[in-house]
C-alpha cells in the first residue's frame, strides 16, 4: 500500500493498520493524525513536546528550567556561537573518552530562526572547544554518547553540564547531576520558539506541584522575537493556573495558533520554601509552505 505525505491524504488512506501473520489491511486505522506526523510520514508537519521542572523554588517567579542559575532565562536578542563544560568532584568522567557524557548535542534556531543543532566533544571540568554554528535559541540539549551502559542509577553525565555562550558567557541551559543527584542526560527547559517558516499550534499541556505546596503556573508567549530593538513586541500572559497542588492537565480542543518566531515558555511562583513543580507543553508545527 503506498501511504501519501499530504495531510489531505490521511483520511482517504486511513493510514491502515496490518492484521495478524497474513499482513492484511484492517479497517483499523489511527483516529488522529498524531502517529503519522511523529512518524515523519505527514510532509511539512512536525511534532514538538517540550519540558521542564524547577526543584525547590520559593514565592519569587521563576522560570520552569532546571537549572542552578538563572531562575529567570534572558533570552538573547543577538546570536552567537556556544561550548560546554562539567562541574562537580566527578567533572573528569564527562570527557570523550571518559566513562560518563563523552558528547553532547545542542538543538536551537540559528541567526535567521531556523532549527539547527551541534554537537560538543566534553571536556571534563576543562571548556570545549568553541562552537562553529551560530544560535539565536537554545532550546534543548542531551547527551549524545557516554562511556557506560547506563542503567537507572548511573547516568550519562557524572557532573553538571553547562551549554553557554562562548568564553564564559550567558548560560543557555544546563543538565544537572547535583539536583536531584542523579543525572537524567536531558535538559529539562519548558521553553521553545516557533521556527521561521513554521506555525505552531500548541495543543495540551501538563503541569505538577507537591500536594503540600500549591504553586501558580503562568504560560507566556511573545511574538516577533527577531525585533532587536525597540519598540519590541512584549510578553503575553496565554493562560494562568492558581494554586495548583496535584497535577493538571489542559487540552486545547481548538489550538492556541502561533506564528513564526514566536517566544513560548512557562513559569511557576511557589507558596513557601522547597516547592517542587514540572509542566510539559504539546506543539504541532506546519510549514507555511
Amino acid at each position: 500500500m503506498t501511504r501519501s505525505k499530504h495531510i489531505g491524504d490521511l483520511e482517504r488512506d486511513k493510514f491502515w493498520l496490518r492484521n495478524g501473520d497474513n499482513q492484511n489491511y484492517s479497517p483499523l486505522f489511527v483516529m488522529t493524525h498524531g502517529i503519522p506526523i511523529a512518524s515523519g510520514d505527514v510532509s511539512d508537519w512536525a511534532f514538538v513536546n517540550k519540558f521542564g521542572a524547577v526543584m525547590g523554588a520559593s514565592t519569587t517567579i521563576v522560570d520552569l528550567n532546571q537549572q542552578v542559575t538563572p531562575s529567570i532565562y534572558t533570552w538573547p536578542t543577538n546570536s552567537f556561537t556556544a561550548e560546554c563544560i562539567s562541574s562537580g568532584t566527578s567533572a573528569a568522567s564527562d570527557t570523550l573518552l571518559g566513562t560518563a557524557a563523552r558528547k553532547v548535542t545542542v538543538f536551537g534556531l540559528d541567526s535567521d530562526f531556523k532549527e539547527v543543532s551541534e554537537t560538543f566533544n566534553m571536556s571534563g571540568a576543562t571548556v570545549t572547544s568553541a562552537g562553529v554554528q551560530t544560535f539565536t535559541r537554545i532550546h534543548r540539549a542531551y547527551v549524545s554518547e557516554c562511556g557506560t551502559y547506563n542503567q537507572t542509577d548511573v547516568g550519562p553525565n557524572a557532573g553538571d553540564i553547562t551549554v553557554r555562550t562562548t568564553g564564559g558567557g550567558q548560560i543557555h541551559i544546563q543538565l544537572l547531576k547535583t539536583i536531584p543527584t542523579i543525572a537524567f542526560g536531558q535538559s529539562q527547559v519548558a521553553r521553545y520558539t516557533i521556527p521561521s517558516g513554521y506555525t505552531g499550534y500548541l495543543q495540551s499541556m501538563v503541569i505538577s506541584s507537591g500536594s503540600n505546596k500549591p504553586a501558580t503556573f503562568y504560560l507566556w508567549q511573545r511574538t516577533n522575537a527577531d525585533t532587536t530593538s525597540a519598540p519590541f513586541s512584549p510578553k503575553r500572559l496565554i493562560d494562568v493556573f492558581d494554586g495548583v497542588n496535584t497535577t493538571l492537565t489542559r487540552f486545547w480542543e481548538q489550538p492556541i495558533k502561533m506564528l513564526e518566531k514566536t517566544d513560548i515558555w512557562m513559569s511557576v511562583k511557589g507558596s513557601g520554601a522547597d516547592t517542587n513543580a514540572s509542566a510539559a507543553f504539546d506543539i504541532i508545527l506546519v510549514s507555511n509552505t
